[in-house]
C-alpha cells in the first residue's frame, strides 16, 4: 500500500496476483484484465509464475535473465515468447557445439603440429613447420590434394643441430 502514491491511475503493479485465489477468482481476474474496457488504456505490470494466467492476460513479455544479466522485451503472449526463446536456445547450443568442435580441431592441430595421419582437412593448404628449433630445417608442409599426405619443401636454414 505504501507504493500506491508512486503510480498514476493508469498503472497497476500486480505481484503474484493468482496466489491464494480460487480458480473462479483467477478466471475472473484474467477475463477482467484481458478483456475489460477499463484496462485497455492502462499499463499493467504482472509478476507471476502462473504461465496460463500470463498467457491469457499479457500482450508483451519482459524477461529478466539471471545468466545473461539482461532484460529482454518480446511482443506477444507467453506461449509465443517461450517458443521463440526455445528456438534461440537451440540455435545457441548448435552454434556453441560448432564453435567447441572448431576449437578442439585447432587445439589438436596446435598440439600435433598438424602432422598425424596427414594434414587435417580443416588446416590451410600451407602451414609452417612447428617442430622444436633444434630440429627445424626451414621446411614448409604442403598437403597434396589427391592423397592428403604431407610433403616437405624448402632448404635447410638451421645451420647446425644445436641451435
Amino acid at each position: 500500500m505504501s507504493l500506491l502514491p508512486l503510480f498514476s491511475r493508469s498503472q497497476l503493479l500486480l505481484d503474484e496476483p493468482t496466489n491464494h485465489l480460487s480458480i473462479g477468482a483467477v478466471l475472473w481476474l484474467a477475463r477482467e484484465l484481458g478483456e475489460g474496457a477499463s484496462w485497455k488504456e492502462r499499463t499493467v505490470v504482472i509478476v507471476s509464475h502462473d504461465r496460463f494466467f500470463v498467457d491469457a492476460v499479457c500482450s508483451d513479455i519482459l524477461h529478466i535473465s539471471g545468466v545473461a544479466q539482461r532484460l529482454t522485451q518480446s511482443h506477444g503472449n507467453y506461449s509465443g515468447w517461450a517458443r521463440r526463446r526455445s528456438e534461440q536456445q537451440q540455435a545457441y547450443a548448435k552454434q556453441s557445439a560448432l564453435r567447441n568442435a572448431e576449437v578442439a580441431k585447432l587445439r589438436w592441430a596446435e598440439d600435433t603440429g598438424g602432422i598425424g595421419r596427414g594434414v587435417a582437412p580443416y588446416a590451410p593448404d600451407v602451414m609452417p613447420c612447428t617442430c622444436p628449433s633444434r630440429f627445424r630445417l626451414g621446411l614448409t608442409l604442403r598437403a597434396t590434394a589427391s592423397t592428403g599426405s604431407t610433403l616437405g619443401t624448402g632448404s635447410s636454414t638451421a645451420g647446425r643441430w644445436g641451435s
